[in-house]
Protein backbone atom coordinates (compact mmCIF):
# COMPACT_ATOMS: atom_id res chain seq x y z
CA UNK A 1 0.00 0.00 0.00
CA UNK A 2 1.17 3.51 -0.40
CA UNK A 3 -0.17 6.52 1.46
CA UNK A 4 0.23 10.00 1.01
CA UNK A 5 0.55 11.74 4.46
CA UNK A 6 -1.18 15.24 5.05
CA UNK A 7 1.89 17.65 6.02
CA UNK A 8 -0.57 20.43 7.72
CA UNK A 9 0.01 22.82 10.39
CA UNK A 10 -2.62 20.81 12.97
CA UNK A 11 -2.31 19.56 16.65
CA UNK A 12 -0.16 16.22 16.95
CA UNK A 13 -3.17 14.37 17.99
CA UNK A 14 -4.78 14.99 14.50
CA UNK A 15 -3.83 12.34 11.76
CA UNK A 16 -5.16 12.12 8.04
CA UNK A 17 -3.54 10.29 5.32
CA UNK A 18 -4.71 9.51 1.40
CA UNK A 19 -4.31 6.36 0.05
CA UNK A 20 -3.40 5.45 -3.42
CA UNK A 21 -4.41 2.62 -5.69
CA UNK A 22 -1.37 0.73 -5.05
CA UNK A 23 -1.64 -2.73 -3.50
CA UNK A 24 -4.69 -4.10 -2.72
CA UNK A 25 -6.77 -6.84 -4.21
CA UNK A 26 -8.91 -5.69 -7.13
CA UNK A 27 -8.81 -6.52 -10.65
CA UNK A 28 -8.84 -3.94 -13.98
CA UNK A 29 -10.84 -1.90 -14.27
CA UNK A 30 -10.28 -1.32 -10.63
CA UNK A 31 -6.63 -2.79 -10.24
CA UNK A 32 -4.98 -1.80 -7.16
CA UNK A 33 -6.38 -0.76 -3.33
CA UNK A 34 -9.78 0.14 -4.37
CA UNK A 35 -12.37 1.10 -1.43
CA UNK A 36 -15.65 2.06 -2.30
CA UNK A 37 -18.82 0.00 -3.10
CA UNK A 38 -21.09 0.86 -5.56
CA UNK A 39 -18.44 1.11 -8.63
CA UNK A 40 -18.89 -2.24 -9.80
CA UNK A 41 -15.99 -3.83 -8.08
CA UNK A 42 -16.75 -7.08 -6.38
CA UNK A 43 -17.76 -6.58 -2.83
CA UNK A 44 -15.41 -9.36 -1.17
CA UNK A 45 -12.31 -7.70 -2.88
CA UNK A 46 -13.37 -4.02 -1.37
CA UNK A 47 -14.01 -5.50 1.81
CA UNK A 48 -10.49 -7.04 1.63
CA UNK A 49 -8.99 -4.03 0.64
CA UNK A 50 -10.93 -2.00 3.74
CA UNK A 51 -9.63 -4.81 5.64
CA UNK A 52 -5.94 -4.39 4.54
CA UNK A 53 -6.66 -0.36 5.36
CA UNK A 54 -8.14 -1.41 8.95
CA UNK A 55 -4.59 -3.11 9.92
CA UNK A 56 -2.83 0.78 9.63
CA UNK A 57 -5.64 2.40 11.49
CA UNK A 58 -5.81 2.48 15.61
CA UNK A 59 -9.70 1.53 15.39
CA UNK A 60 -12.48 0.29 12.82
CA UNK A 61 -13.16 3.29 10.60
CA UNK A 62 -16.61 4.68 9.77
CA UNK A 63 -17.39 4.39 6.09
CA UNK A 64 -19.99 6.16 4.56
CA UNK A 65 -22.05 5.37 1.65
CA UNK A 66 -21.08 8.93 -0.35
CA UNK A 67 -23.84 11.03 -2.71
CA UNK A 68 -23.51 14.36 -3.51
CA UNK A 69 -25.33 16.15 -1.00
CA UNK A 70 -24.90 17.92 2.56
CA UNK A 71 -25.75 14.78 5.30
CA UNK A 72 -22.88 14.84 8.20
CA UNK A 73 -22.11 12.12 10.18
CA UNK A 74 -20.88 12.04 13.52
CA UNK A 75 -18.33 8.78 14.52
CA UNK A 76 -19.39 7.17 17.60
CA UNK A 77 -22.90 8.30 16.90
CA UNK A 78 -23.97 5.97 14.05
CA UNK A 79 -22.99 2.59 12.85
CA UNK A 80 -23.25 0.49 9.73
CA UNK A 81 -22.13 2.30 6.50
CA UNK A 82 -24.68 5.53 6.67
CA UNK A 83 -25.68 7.65 3.53
CA UNK A 84 -24.01 11.12 3.94
CA UNK A 85 -20.94 13.32 2.33
CA UNK A 86 -19.35 14.66 5.28
CA UNK A 87 -17.73 12.91 8.42
CA UNK A 88 -17.67 14.59 11.75
CA UNK A 89 -14.87 13.01 14.68
CA UNK A 90 -14.86 14.25 18.30
CA UNK A 91 -13.80 11.29 19.64
CA UNK A 92 -10.13 10.34 20.12
CA UNK A 93 -8.91 7.01 18.17
CA UNK A 94 -12.07 6.44 16.19
CA UNK A 95 -11.66 7.13 12.65
CA UNK A 96 -13.78 8.00 9.83
CA UNK A 97 -13.28 7.61 5.97
CA UNK A 98 -14.53 9.08 2.32
CA UNK A 99 -13.36 7.92 -0.55
CA UNK A 100 -12.94 9.97 -4.04
CA UNK A 101 -12.42 9.44 -7.36
CA UNK A 102 -12.68 12.49 -9.03
CA UNK A 103 -13.01 14.78 -5.79
CA UNK A 104 -10.40 16.05 -3.71
CA UNK A 105 -11.03 14.99 0.29
CA UNK A 106 -11.02 18.17 2.46
CA UNK A 107 -9.65 17.82 5.84
CA UNK A 108 -10.93 20.12 8.62
CA UNK A 109 -9.58 20.13 12.45
CA UNK A 110 -10.15 22.76 15.35
CA UNK A 111 -7.24 24.20 16.73
CA UNK A 112 -7.07 21.80 19.62
CA UNK A 113 -6.97 18.94 18.07
CA UNK A 114 -10.08 17.98 19.75
CA UNK A 115 -11.97 17.62 16.72
CA UNK A 116 -11.90 16.94 12.96
CA UNK A 117 -14.31 16.33 10.08
CA UNK A 118 -13.41 15.06 6.58
CA UNK A 119 -15.60 16.10 3.50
Amino acid sequence: MEWVVAGWPVPPSVHALVSTRRGGFSQPPFAGLNLGHGVGDEPALVEANRRLLARELPAPALWLRQRHGSHVVTVGRTSGEPLADAIFVDCPGRPGAITTADCLPVFFSNVAGTQAALA
